[in-house]
């Protein structure tokens, strides 16, 4: 898999994994931006326990085991927006308007950073 060069966001879990899913069609957040086309998903160290215990409840179907510290899919981001009408947008965030999803077979351990970042190739992400 050649994904070196390509971008990504961190994002916590659940989250990430619903994403990839196609079960969540936007991303939240307190920024826009103009990126468009392929964006990895890297599930972050941190797990949103409030969340996946709360989703769980309420149906959303989760595993147990989530990975963490790992690229695990992408989606294409087509649409950056404040008044998106999905379930799962937040009032006054932006919304990242997700289309087509991937999930990798396997997750790919990998450091994650803050904001989008470009993924560094195997020999650098260390």
């Amino acid at each position: 898999m050649t994904t070196a060069g390509q971008m990504a966001l961190s994002v916590w879990q659940p989250w990430a994994h619903l994403l990839v899913k196609g079960i969540k069609d936007v991303e939240n957040r307190r920024w826009r931006t103009s990126h468009r086309g392929r964006l990895w998903v890297h599930a972050a160290q941190r797990l949103d326990e409030d969340a996946y215990w709360a989703l769980s409840a309420s149906g959303v179907p989760l595993p147990e085991h989530l990975p963490c510290g790992a690229l695990v899919g992408a989606v294409e981001l087509v649409g950056c927006v404040r008044d998106s009408p999905s379930r799962w947008a937040e009032p006054g965030a932006w919304h990242w308007q997700m289309g087509k999803h991937w999930e990798l077979p396997e997750p790919v351990p990998m450091r994650g950073r803050q904001g989008l970042f470009r993924i560094a190739p195997p020999e650098e992400d260390r």
